[in-house]
């Protein structure tokens, strides 16, 4: 879904190493189950081992981003920038009140229940066209399963404190009709940012979740390139 980005990188002289989470994409395991978070973190670790440079600007977008957060804490010696695209920091979304709490129960009992996302496609991006692939691609699913849902909002309590310990520049981006996360909980983390490492948040007007794959992405694109250069010459 991100091949026109990974793309555009490369015609600007970057190389894009990326990976499908478990069960997510082509990788194996069942749809949206883990066991622990720390699942993802060590598959973005297998991913990054590819990398011959051994130093790299790390992307993440919605749940990828908390992915990348943790990544950083844990193994932030190889970034030399962070990049966010509207991070699942809060949802925005709120599930009825009864499947959260089933969830809690479930995680246990029954922690690969396929269960809706509540999240409305329209939501993604203007661009009809790309709901339009994205609602026929068949690698993409929508539901999630309890023991990932209590997983998401374990590490969520944690990610402003993880944020007061990095140690490497941030670019958050996201788009101003962003429905599926608490814009309010991007201010907060750029302000947990560490003064001494740079940090700054754009807000793109008339873009929903997904700004790489909405409309007027071209402007998105050319700041990302900007951002990429930035962080490179100052690990350098």
């Amino acid at each position: 879904r991100y091949q026109e980005t990974a793309s555009d990188l490369v015609a600007a002289g970057w190389a894009v190493t990326a990976g499908d989470l478990r069960g997510h994409g082509k990788s194996g395991g069942k749809r949206g189950a883990i066991r622990h978070w720390a699942d993802y973190v060590a598959d973005a670790k297998a991913v990054a081992s590819l990398i011959p440079s051994g130093r790299f600007v790390l992307l993440g977008h919605s749940m990828g981003g908390m992915v990348a957060l943790n990544f950083l804490s844990v193994h932030g010696g190889s970034v030399s920038g962070l990049v966010l695209s509207s991070p699942a920091l809060r949802v925005g979304v709120k599930a009825p009140a009864w499947k959260t709490g089933a969830a809690s129960f479930l995680s246990k009992l029954w922690p690969d229940l396929r269960m809706g996302n509540e999240l409305d496609s329209d939501q993604i991006t203007a661009d009809r066209e790309v709901v339009a692939a994205y609602l026929a691609d068949p690698l993409v699913f929508h539901t999630v399963t309890p023991r990932w849902f209590t997983e998401l909002l374990l590490v969520q309590e944690k990610q402003f404190e993880m944020a007061r310990q990095s140690t490497v520049p941030l670019w958050l981006f996201h788009g101003a009709d962003e429905a599926f996360v608490d814009i309010s909980s991007f201010r907060t983390l750029v302000d947990a940012w560490p003064s001494i490492h740079h940090s700054s948040l754009t807000c793109w007007p008339n873009r929903r979740h997904e700004c790489l794959n909405d409309t007027g992405r071209a402007d998105v694109i050319s700041v990302l390139i900007s951002q990429l250069e930035a962080f490179s010459s100052q690990s350098a």
